[in-house]
């Protein structure tokens, strides 16, 4: 299996891309009970396994795979749409967290709290995505980094980038003291 580091990457072990894709797919399920920071490794190993530079090197049916989860993952995201008032307000949020805060392993690694079964009460102190969801607000948090997720992912892949997000634009907004022109 050639590393990080290899100039060739032609090949990767199919067995555990498989097994990682089965972990991408237990996510876009509506009651997982598998914690998005393990969602986050996984896709960070499959790049490092299966991408070089800008090049993906993946099956055609893995790379079909993910296209088909991250189609899960947005109708998840419909019902959720629906049905929280506060869904764009949480969408840009969650988008302006994932953003500012990308994942750190070795401080992941030493949290032994992902040794223990994963708790889904927010009064346990625990990082949200070191835990599951409690409540339908934190269902649609998950929902929507699940979402966000497998959107990098598979513009990653696909080498392309990112043109549609964020939803606003900080730039044309209205700052305080600044004059309102109503005519």
């Amino acid at each position: 299996m050639p590393s990080n580091k290899s100039e060739i990457k032609f090949c990767y072990n199919v067995n555990l891309v498989e097994k990682m894709l089965q972990i991408i797919s237990l996510n876009c399920q509506y009651s997982s009970k598998v914690r998005i920071a393990t969602l986050q490794m996984t896709i960070l190993l499959l790049k490092q396994l299966a991408v070089k530079g800008t090049e993906s090197y993946l099956l055609d049916r893995h790379l079909a795979a993910i296209e088909q989860y991250r189609e899960e993952s947005t109708l998840m995201l419909r019902n959720f749409y629906k049905s929280e008032e506060i869904f764009l307000d949480m969408f840009e949020d969650e988008y302006e967290e994932m953003k500012k805060k990308a994942l750190n392993v070795e401080y992941l690694m030493m949290d032994a709290n992902l040794l223990l079964p994963p708790t889904g009460t927010p009064m346990s102190g625990i990082e949200f995505h070191k835990r599951l969801p409690c409540g339908e607000v934190e269902r649609a948090r998950r929902a929507i980094r699940v979402f966000f997720l497998l959107r990098d992912l598979s513009l990653t892949l696909q080498n392309e980038t990112e043109t549609q997000l964020p939803l606003t634009n900080v730039s044309s907004c209205i700052k305080v003291n600044e004059a309102l022109d109503l005519s």
